[in-house]
């Protein structure tokens, strides 16, 4: 009865926000739908190949089919990114030769069928959580937000990693919410954790933002939530452990996934000494182009990353303003920088409403309390976590558009409540999709 409520409503009936209930045929429809959106687009514009995937990623997995190694084309241990999508390409190589179709077009199928997945995934997420409409609201504005559109046409590793992402909260919401906390639940969330850190290192401690979560759903036996922990961590050490365990075996050393930690964080570090002939880069401030310069001269030097957080610390002591200013246009950065530096004012322009109404629907779940606080906190965990990672790495908005899967949930909600406000329409028929 309740599965149609508006987004106020919902709280404040007696249902819990973990039973919510959309109609199966519902989710195959918003599969399809989004299979052909996703595909009418990429048909439209086309296929994009970063230079990550032109000098790494490709290569690696030519090499996989070719010698069944994992070398690079200068014939290196291939560790600068982990094996998560040269495996994925590999397989999507074959399958492709097999079948007669281009290797591009075979990866921007599966791209496709990646962003598909996760607006089914969106949509399960959300009506855990929400009413019907909330729900349909979330998946229309995470298949309509632009960057997303713009990832399904790049060969990155980000689409798969999107997918597990979401199976993974889907797990942790539905065992929390409906208190669950099973040890199969947990295992298969940590494993998941662990094969989207294997795509992407930064899901490299995502497993810390789930256990604080877990923490504070204080209503569940702290000796549940302890088991679904447990259980959550040892899915996620087994799964990467194969691959840790292989690397040392060939180097004599233990890697955090990959070795490209150091490299992602002097890139970031560094983004007001890089040259840019057509001038179109945002204008920084003189002493953050200072010492980004001095950190480029620098790059040779600094071989690890404790190396580059220790010649940070000397320098926060030195000249701690431009340090701070620094940190802080990265921070910014985080949630419109692109890769080219280039329109990035529209990008802005764009991410704002977004960005307005995700902080609208968080201050409503907080003001609530109960369940809907726990969301928010939820939220604003991963919210952290991600952004964290991302000054710290490249601050680009590439490397948060997986986060915006999640805010769009309460960006929708505040969109359902602002109407529901604006029309007046009473709460008990706020679902009517």
């Amino acid at each position: 009865m309740h599965a149609g409520l508006s987004p106020s409503a919902r709280l404040q009936s007696n249902r819990p926000l973990g039973a919510g209930r959309y109609p199966a045929r519902g989710f195959f429809s918003f599969f399809l739908l989004a299979l052909v959106a996703g595909g009418c687009f990429v048909a439209l514009v086309g296929g994009s190949k970063p230079s990550d995937y032109v000098t790494f990623y490709d290569p690696v997995a030519r090499s996989l089919l070719e010698n069944g190694a994992l070398r690079t084309p200068e014939d290196e241990l291939a560790v600068r990114y982990p094996p998560g999508f040269p495996l994925i390409l590999a397989g999507l190589y074959a399958a492709a030769t097999s079948v007669g179709i281009g290797a591009t077009a075979a990866v921007l199928a599966f791209n496709v069928v990646c962003f598909a997945s996760s607006a089914v995934l969106v949509l399960l997420l959300a009506t855990r959580i929400t009413g019907n409409r909330a729900a349909v609201l979330s998946v229309l504005g995470w298949c309509t937000y632009p960057p997303n559109l713009w990832l399904s046409r790049q060969l990155t590793s980000e689409a798969p990693f999107i997918v597990l992402l979401l199976g993974a909260l889907n797990i942790l919401a539905w065992a929390t919410l409906r208190q669950r906390f099973s040890w199969s639940a947990g295992f298969a969330c940590g494993c998941l954790v662990g094969i989207a850190s294997l795509i992407r290192p930064i899901a490299i401690a995502l497993a810390v933002p789930m256990l604080l979560a877990l923490a504070l759903r204080h209503v569940a036996p702290i000796r549940r939530r302890a088991i679904f922990g447990l259980a959550l961590v040892i899915g996620n050490l087994l799964t990467i452990a194969p691959w840790e365990l292989w690397v040392y075996n060939k180097t004599d050393q233990w890697i955090p996934l990959s070795t490209g930690g150091r490299l992602s964080m002097l890139d970031g570090l560094t983004i007001g000494a890089k040259p840019d002939p057509a001038d179109n880069r945002a204008p920084l401030p003189a002493d953050v182009v200072e010492l980004t310069t001095e950190i480029s001269r620098r790059y040779s030097e600094l071989e690890t990353p404790s190396e580059i957080a220790a010649f940070l610390g000397g320098q926060l002591a030195e000249r701690p303003v431009s340090v701070l200013k620094l940190l802080a246009v990265k921070a910014m950065r985080s949630w419109y920088g692109t890769d080219s530096q280039r329109k990035e004012g529209l990008v802005v322009v764009m991410q704002v409403p977004y960005l307005l109404l995700v902080g609208i629907g968080l201050t409503i779940l907080w003001r609530r309390g109960g369940e809907a606080r726990w969301l928010a906190a939820l939220l604003i965990l991963f919210t952290t976590y991600f952004w964290a990672m991302t000054i710290i790495a490249l601050s680009i908005l590439r490397y948060m558009v997986p986060l915006m899967a999640l805010l769009m949930i309460p960006a929708a909600w505040a969109g359902s409540a602002t109407f529901d406000r604006l029309f007046r329409r009473p709460e008990t028929a706020g679902g009517a999709l």
